[in-house]
């Protein structure tokens, strides 16, 4: 890379937020990265995506998702984890969740449908789980929601 090239990477990075799965080791891409001298800045966003595209990797309950989040806590990074309202039965285990992600330090969500055609349970939407009240507590600093103007494209039959 030149190094005009190179000074706008960093720009880049310096000043965006960006999407992971949450199979992603944030501890060895900020290693990459930084060998090729870029520095993803203390506090950057981090939206987490509860799947990967390869088969049978879905998050279901969201195990991966609150490690990975707690990882890019203690790197200096803000997880913001997708909250896909189809795919929560009830609102305990949102609950459970919720908590799980507020434990390791995640202050912000994103809320959002979610592309299942049919609901795990009583959530068909992202206001449903906005309504619970669960997203309510004073750490939380950021809530963004999220959708498909018309229709997602992956529950319409």
């Amino acid at each position: 890379m030149n190094t005009q090239t190179t000074e706008r990477v960093k720009q880049y990075a310096r000043s965006s937020t960006y999407e992971i799965s949450c199979l992603t080791n944030m501890a060895k891409v900020a290693e990459e990265v930084g060998a090729k001298g870029v520095t993803i800045p203390q506090g950057t966003m981090f939206s987490i995506v509860d799947k990967s595209t390869d088969a049978g990797t879905k998050d279901v309950n969201r195990v991966k998702t609150i490690e990975r989040s707690g990882q890019l806590v203690k790197l200096g990074f803000r997880p913001i984890p997708h909250m896909a309202a189809r795919r929560y039965k009830d609102t305990e285990y949102l609950r459970g969740i919720v908590q799980a992600l507020l434990d390791v330090g995640v202050d912000g969500f994103l809320l959002l449908a979610g592309d299942p055609r049919q609901p795990a349970g009583q959530f068909q939407a992202a206001m449903d789980m906005a309504d619970t009240g669960l997203f309510d507590d004073a750490r939380i600093k950021t809530i963004a929601f999220a959708g498909h103007p018309y229709g997602n494209p992956n529950t319409v039959a």
